[in-house]
């Protein structure tokens, strides 16, 4: 429709695709066993236009003529801020559609950096509403270094975007060079969607998480504790003040590399000693010369990988809680949700950061439903809704395919989740 939210959507990582996003989450078609295409039900652009970002340059398909790249947060906020702005002066007709950033994982901290930007950065976008769902935060730079987002040309880097338009049900690759020039206009960014946050405590939680969840013995616990905390409980510690220590992060690896073990959904259970088996087949899908052919992917642009590895970025360890503070304090509404078998952003690590924001508490955990079936867990704070998904892991489709299209819907809608 032509009054339908226009929704920005980011993978995390850093260097995942948001091409997955398409191929698995909301796209308006799911990739099956690597093979084939079928219909997706719930596809959010039954309610909503959507353009599938790739963040940063050199992620997917994406690439720089001058074989560069966003190298940190800061760097890749000034790209995704002017991929944001030449769309919307490259398709003027939604200038006036309700803007909202989505994504998962990592994206939590891309989308929190874009939107501080636009929050800002212009009085011309009011920011409403915020839908984060479960991943990193991190601060951003200071409002006064906000105010004045750089439009500048900052090279020959190219912004990769997949979009997928709702109505017209057009599906293309469209590569932009930084613009010189932007147009304001007036627009209304109205909320965010994405994935678990924190860093700091995203370790913390990890830690909490494979010992109260058996996954790690009582030894291997103490031995955690010693190495990265010393003398101090694991609730007091800063885990990352040390995270250089090798002994730290070599405990943390132990836990990520136990064998059968999803540790994005310990639920789940693997037909093997290898979980990402999806990976390998998305990878071999996107790498057929027919489908590079059909999505008109130039020649000499290297092989696409669901998250690429081989680059360097510089994540930064900051929070985002004077961000959630002072979108509070400007009546900008955020909701966040986990899934209670995610190992690496747990729940408990949302609970802590709401705690640590100190706002105040609406509504105590009660019982969550949607359509009448019992899905989770539901809290209230001052302009903030925290949700805990049970039996749902890190990837809340995958589980919870109609509850994820239908949080979103509402949340895009303005209706109550």
């Amino acid at each position: 429709m032509s009054t339908d939210p226009l929704v920005f959507w980011f993978n995390g990582g850093p260097g995942c695709s948001s091409l997955t996003g398409f191929l698995y989450l909301n796209g308006p078609v799911l990739l099956k066993d690597g093979k084939f295409m079928e219909e997706n039900p719930y596809s959010w652009t039954k309610f909503s236009n959507v353009v599938w970002l790739e963040s940063p340059v050199s992620v997917g398909f994406s690439y720089s003529k001058i074989n560069t790249h966003p190298d940190d947060n800061i760097s890749a906020a000034r790209d995704n801020y002017l991929a944001v702005m030449r769309f919307l002066e490259i398709f003027p007709k939604f200038k006036n559609h309700d803007i909202f950033l989505a994504g998962g994982s990592y994206a939590g901290i891309f989308i929190p950096m874009l939107s501080s930007r636009i929050l800002e950065g212009s009085n011309d976008i009011k920011l409403k509403n915020l839908a984060e769902a479960t991943e990193y935060f991190r601060n951003i730079q200071k409002a006064s270094e906000a105010l004045q987002f750089p439009l500048e040309d900052s090279g020959d880097n190219i912004l990769y975007m997949t979009h997928l338009l709702l109505g017209k049900c057009e599906f293309r690759i469209t590569y932009f060079h930084n613009p010189d020039n932007l147009s304001y206009w007036s627009r209304n960014c109205v909320g965010l969607a994405i994935g678990s946050f924190s860093l700091s405590l995203n370790i913390k939680t990890s830690f909490i998480f494979s010992y109260t969840h058996g996954i790690i013995d009582e030894e291997t616990y103490r031995k955690i504790i010693k190495n990265c905390c010393y003398e101090k409980t694991i609730e007091e510690c800063d885990i990352l003040d040390d995270w250089a220590n090798t002994a730290c992060h070599q405990m943390y690896n132990i836990i990520a590399e136990i064998k059968a073990l999803d540790i994005y959904d310990i639920n789940r259970e693997c037909e093997n000693l290898n979980c990402n088996k999806t990976f390998e087949l998305t990878n071999n899908y996107m790498n057929r010369e027919d489908v590079r052919e059909i999505l008109k992917i130039p020649k000499g642009v290297k092989k696409w990988t669901t998250c690429q590895t081989d680059f360097k970025f510089s994540r930064g360890f900051l929070e985002m809680d004077q961000d959630f503070r002072k979108a509070s304090r400007e009546n900008v509404k955020s909701l966040l949700f986990y899934g209670d078998a995610d190992m690496v952003c747990p729940f408990t690590m949302g609970q802590l950061m709401l705690d640590r924001l100190g706002l105040k508490l609406l509504q105590d955990s009660s019982v969550y439903a949607i359509n009448e079936t019992i899905i989770g867990q539901k809290t209230v704070y001052e302009n903030i809704e925290f949700l805990v998904f049970k039996n749902a892991g890190h990837i809340l489709p995958s589980t919870h395919p109609e509850a994820f299209f239908e949080i979103h819907r509402r949340f895009f809608n303005f209706e109550n989740v």
